[in-house]
């Protein structure tokens, strides 16, 4: 949560010298106010929701204001992962009203979204991030899809140095994650790779990445479920937060599912995305999801319906500015904030 200022009052960002701290700084999570509406869950989308609540400058250095700036009641977007260090800490907790009792941080699509219905609905919880479209059970929980972006999903690896061949198809990238090829020079056309032994990384569980990673897997393998595995989700000891760029930068032999738009920003330099020829990728859209019994509530008209600020011009900046093209608005033929229960097949970007 990128929240040096947002405790102060929504017209502190007024102030251009408190707006420049709040898009600048990374800090300690604050408790939200009792009209504020609070989410938590993705991973793949959390700084572009920090920057659409905050604010961010764009690629020219200039300064882009967010919804903080004038709302009354703010919107707060509790970091998947704690924001002081920008990982998985056992035992890590946040608070989500005053007075409220702390709980486990919610760290993926699956684990925000969990919170929203059923036996571990929260009602203190507003709205969840993800990157991935509902489950049968979200959906006979009562839970509702609001696109607004797009993301790529691409393999990235060691940005140099690494053992990977110049292009991996969906096929290639399958076998890796099935164990039917453990070495690099037991892929297809790459006998002159290294014999090193491929570290196949995997979100961690519960993340929308892994979740939508495992979909292209399956229809890669005839759309019957396949056996992932060769993948890993823990490297002595440490956890693979998805988009997490630390554990391939230096390894030659990782390779991980990865976020087009986080390649493109807090990873950059960091990883390089194997692309070119047939190379696996995908495009998919990301979300904030609500629970049905919500619809009616001001705010989510407000936030994230089709004339909403997620759709707007001011939204579009910033999230295009973080690497998630905007979806196109309703008004000229897109699905912007349009709420379903499905995963839309309509991704013209604005």
């Amino acid at each position: 949560m990128k929240r040096m200022k947002v405790a102060a009052a929504a017209t502190a960002f007024l102030a251009g010298a408190a707006l420049v701290a709040s898009a600048a700084t990374a800090s300690a999570d604050v408790t939200p106010q009792a009209n504020d509406i609070v989410g938590v869950g993705s991973d793949t989308i959390q700084i572009v929701m920090n920057d659409i609540a905050d604010g961010a400058k764009n690629s020219a250095g200039n300064l882009l204001a967010g919804f903080n700036s004038s709302a009354s009641g703010r919107l707060i977007s509790f970091d998947a992962t704690n924001p002081g260090t920008g990982k998985v800490i056992t035992g890590d907790q946040i608070t989500l009203r005053p007075g409220s009792a702390p709980i486990n941080r919610p760290n993926g699509s699956g684990a925000g979204k969990g919170l929203l219905y059923g036996a571990s609905n929260n009602p203190d919880i507003s709205f969840a991030r993800s990157s991935d479209s509902l489950s049968a059970d979200e959906i006979s929980g009562g839970l509702v899809l609001f696109p607004f972006a797009t993301d790529g999903l691409e393999m990235a690896v060691a940005p140099t140095g690494s053992h990977a061949p110049a292009t991996l198809s969906a096929a290639d990238v399958l076998g890796i994650y099935t164990g039917l090829y453990t070495h690099w020079n037991d892929i297809p056309g790459n006998s002159a790779g290294s014999t090193d032994t491929i570290n196949a990384l995997m979100p961690q569980g519960g993340s929308g990445t892994l979740k939508y990673f495992t979909k292209l897997m399956t229809a890669a393998n005839g759309n019957v479920a396949p056996n992932l595995s060769n993948g890993k989700q823990s490297v002595n000891g440490v956890i693979v937060e998805e988009h997490d760029p630390s554990l391939i930068t230096n390894d030659p032999d990782a390779i991980a599912p990865f976020s087009t738009a986080r390649a493109t920003t807090t990873a950059a330099g960091k990883i390089k995305l194997v692309e070119g020829g047939d190379s696996f990728t995908a495009t998919r859209p990301v979300y904030v999801v609500v629970r049905s019994a919500d619809l009616t509530k001001p705010w989510v008209g407000k936030l994230f319906g089709t004339s909403g600020y997620l759709c707007g011009t001011s939204a579009k900046a910033l999230i295009n500015a973080a690497g998630f093209p905007q979806l196109q608005s309703l008004s000229k033929g897109g699905v912007c904030g349009k709420g379903t229960t499905s995963e839309p097949t309509n991704l013209a970007t604005s």
